[in-house]
């Protein structure tokens, strides 16, 4: 390898540098073959063909969530558009500061801090303000459809929810249930499955056309 530099008087210097490298493995990546061996190391498959439903599945359930998604992201905007309130600005504070201790939090588990970004503060404050005034306006929106509309919240969705949430975890009801009421979150619980429903009302009341 030939490295070269200058010298006091700029004239240019090379020199030359031998090394010696040792190469100790060689390898080449083997897929495996997709036939039913295969799908059965995948889990509880009996065959490559229910591997393919079962992707085809997810991929379309992903779609019908994506698309849901974007619907009801419309139907928020219609109805604030057409509904003109001041949002209380303790509340936005505090959702701005929930959402900036969020990210900050995520981006240290990546080793990351919010300070190396190139992030121009006044406008990243700017835009965490608008999306928390977003937010909390859909927050008391949706709070006020579910008392025009008379929706509550049961005993019965409320364990149904923590049921669904054991299933999904691998553990006890029980558990669920003591380690919300140890961080004082049964009631965000309460909310979101508050907010579900309102959310579910409007999307089946509204009408929808997938292009």
């Amino acid at each position: 390898m030939e490295n070269k530099r200058h010298g006091r008087r700029g004239e240019l210097l090379s020199e030359h540098d031998t090394y010696a490298i040792n190469i100790r493995d060689v390898r080449r990546r083997v897929l495996p073959e997709l036939n039913d061996d295969f799908a059965k190391d995948l889990g509880e498959f009996e065959n490559l063909a229910a591997v393919r439903k079962q992707v085809k599945e997810d991929l379309e359930k992903n779609e019908k969530e994506r698309q849901r998604a974007e619907a009801l992201e419309k139907i928020y905007d219609q109805i604030l558009e057409s509904t003109q309130f001041e949002t209380p600005e303790t509340l936005v504070r505090s959702q701005q500061y929930y959402s900036i201790q969020t990210e900050t939090q995520r981006l240290s588990r990546l080793g990351i801090q919010l300070s190396e970004l190139p992030l121009d503060p006044d406008q990243y404050m700017k835009k965490k303000n608008e999306e928390a005034i977003r937010i909390v306006k859909r927050f008391l929106l949706l709070q006020t459809i579910a008392k025009r509309e008379n929706i509550t919240v049961t005993d019965e969705d409320v364990n149904k929810e923590i049921d669904r949430m054991a299933k999904e975890s691998g553990r006890k009801p029980l558990a669920i249930r003591a380690a919300l009421e140890a961080r004082k979150e049964l009631d965000s619980l309460k909310d979101n499955i508050l907010f579900t429903k309102v959310t579910d009302m409007l999307y089946e009341s509204a009408k929808i056309k997938n292009v």
